[in-house]
């Protein structure tokens, strides 16, 4: 894996902004982070972890050693130090913050760190980095271990349904993995199912994993089938207020939500969903990871 794809994507800003009475500014820990950021764009992975592994060292009570922590296991990942790698997200699981957050927001080359402030998604973060070096080694267990704790215990974003939406969409492939690996397929399309027409996740990547397990076990004309036959007999259930369920029940796996207003609308809104639509395609499917 190419190290530029490992931190081209800031997921929540360098730093996150908050207001400076609430905060006390560690200055020393921001110098340490734009150099390393500045060693990073320079391409120098040597001296990148040298100073984030100097956060660690001077500053262990500061709550972003999470995220660095994850970040020097990426570095390492990508030098091919797993046992280094693994130290590092052991550090960064077991760790609890007694330090403020701080601030700064700014903009750095193209080429950046995933580092965040936000103490949430970076656990959640680190579980799911641990979780995919036990699945490599074939330690299933502790692999689905520290996903479910990703899932549920450090989900992050529990203020924004969809972000919570988002990071579980994120997961299922992961998890999709996990299940296949123990040997448990109905778990892992109805993983996919859940979150296949998702828009706030990776919908394609999402759909061409299910349909790479569908294929498996079905062509892709008794796929599309089966998808007109679970929309021709979703069912609509009262519930509080206006409100009604809606179960459209897919290979098997019923997935749920709530609805209010027009019955008719959700029909024609299931019918045109993209991850509906991507399922009946015939298109070359993802692999299985």
């Amino acid at each position: 894996m190419k190290l530029l794809l490992l931190f081209f994507l800031l997921l929540c800003g360098w730093y996150t902004a908050v207001p400076a009475q609430s905060v006390r500014v560690n200055t020393a820990i921001i110098q340490l982070i734009d150099s390393a950021q500045k060693a990073f764009c320079e391409n120098d992975t040597s001296k990148t972890i040298a100073l984030l592994e100097r956060i660690s060292q001077l500053y262990p009570t500061d709550p972003m050693v999470v995220s660095t922590n994850k970040v020097l296991a990426d570095l390492y990942l990508a030098k091919h130090q797993i046992a280094a790698a693994k130290a590092r997200l052991i550090y960064a699981f077991t760790y609890m913050p007694t330090g403020n957050r701080f601030l700064l927001e700014k903009d750095t080359c193209g080429r950046r760190l995933n580092l965040s402030n936000n103490y949430g998604l970076a656990k959640a973060d680190v579980c799911v980095a641990l979780s995919q070096l036990y699945f490599g080694e074939k330690r299933f267990d502790s692999s689905g271990y520290y996903l479910r704790l990703a899932d549920r215990e450090y989900l992050p974003y529990q203020d924004c349904l969809n972000g919570v939406h988002s990071y579980q969409a994120f997961l299922s492939p992961y998890f999709a993995d996990y299940y296949l690996a123990i040997g448990d397929r109905d778990k892992a399309i109805a993983r996919l199912l859940d979150f296949f027409m998702n828009r706030d996740g990776d919908m394609v990547l999402i759909v061409r994993k299910l349909q790479a397990i569908l294929l498996q076990h079905w062509t892709q004309k008794e796929i599309k089938r089966q998808v007109k036959k679970g929309l021709r007999q979703m069912k609509f259930t009262e519930a509080e207020d206006d409100r009604f369920r809606i179960s459209l029940t897919l290979f098997g796996h019923t997935i749920n939500s709530v609805g209010y207003g027009d019955r008719r609308h959700y029909k024609v809104m299931y019918r045109k969903n993209p991850g509906i639509i991507m399922l009946q395609e015939e298109k070359t499917a993802i692999g299985i990871w």
